[in-house]
């Protein structure tokens, strides 16, 4: 899975900057999700980490016949390692038989005493969709890139059930 692999190998080194490469294209004012299985909206974007950025280029011009560095500034979509998911965030699922609610939620950060990405937790609840009403069908905990790789395939494979 090609979106978890990029978080996973900026979250190995803490000296990593953001990255240019992001794990879903933004397309003006939307995610682009929707072959997810449960897709995300636009402003999801926190929780993916997923930023608006100045960046700076330094070029060489020759002005006069000496050469100068110029700065130029411009603006683009950067990815981050924090994925965030928040307590209260719903979620449902492309088929709009299912939804996810994150009930308790811990963002993923840098832990300096042990040098590693601590990877967050989330604790949520599943819910089946039927005549556009909502059955609870089990409450789950994961870290945070589980929850990120439920909500791309929709497989409950990195969760451990809990009892609600």
């Amino acid at each position: 899975m090609r979106e978890i692999e990029l978080i996973e190998k900026m979250t190995l080194n803490k000296r990593v900057k953001r990255s240019e490469r992001l794990i879903t294209p933004i397309m003006l004012d939307s995610l682009k999700t929707e072959c997810w299985a449960f897709p995300l909206s636009y402003g999801f974007r926190d929780a993916l980490d997923i930023r608006f950025t100045e960046k700076v280029t330094t070029i060489k011009k020759v002005i006069n016949g000496e050469e100068v560095k110029v700065q130029k500034k411009h603006m683009l979509w950067t990815q981050g390692r924090v994925i965030a998911f928040k307590d209260g965030d719903f979620i449902i699922n492309s088929v709009r038989d299912a939804a996810v609610q994150v009930e308790f939620a811990q963002p993923m950060g840098w832990d300096n005493l042990k040098d590693i990405m601590y990877n967050g937790s989330v604790i949520f609840k599943l819910y089946n969709i039927q005549s556009g009403k909502y059955f609870l069908s089990g409450k789950h905990e994961c870290d945070q890139l589980a929850f990120l790789a439920f909500l791309i395939t929709g497989e409950l494979k990195k969760t451990n059930e809990i009892s609600y």
